[in-house]
């Protein structure tokens, strides 16, 4: 049963965001900079499609060091680690995300997810929620929330 919203949807509305920033940097890395954000997202989308994690996980790692405050990357990151299992890793990609964009139902989601997935139904029930709460209409994580919730017999909640 999926369990993760898809990327997919998520960068896609926000596809036409402004350009990623561009630091002082030097050689490939000033490449990578001047990219606009549109092509960070839809080289990511294409990741995803294919569902080449380790790559998805480069790509998201190398947004981050370019640009460093886009909630975006970071968002990439968790969502590769996720779905390798990097469950650790995911969580602390998400939280990073949330630092920056603190109102990003869809990285509340996934870090519910991640917790869920490594054995931390309460953490997960309390991300699930923070979604809920920020938007009632999010779906996703009303059920995922529910799921949570029946899978620890309401233990957990």
């Amino acid at each position: 049963m999926p369990s993760h919203i898809s990327m997919l949807v998520f960068l896609s509305c926000l596809a036409s965001v402004g350009a990623a920033a561009a630091g002082a940097q030097s050689g490939g890395q000033a490449a990578l900079a001047a990219r606009p954000q549109a092509e960070w997202v839809r080289q990511a989308q294409a990741l995803e499609r294919r569902a080449d994690w380790t790559a998805l996980l480069a790509w998201g790692q190398a947004w981050a060091q370019v640009d460093p405050k886009n909630p975006l990357a970071w968002f990439v990151q968790g969502r590769a680690l996720s779905e390798s299992g990097r469950y650790i890793d995911a969580i602390a990609a998400y939280r990073q995300n949330l630092r920056l964009a603190p109102g990003d139902v869809w990285a509340r989601n996934n870090l519910g997810n991640a917790y869920r997935d490594s054995g931390r139904p309460r953490e997960a029930m309390q991300a699930y929620r923070a979604a809920v709460e920020a938007d009632p209409d999010y779906l996703q994580a009303w059920h995922n929330l529910g799921l949570t919730f029946y899978l620890t017999r309401g233990e957990a909640g």
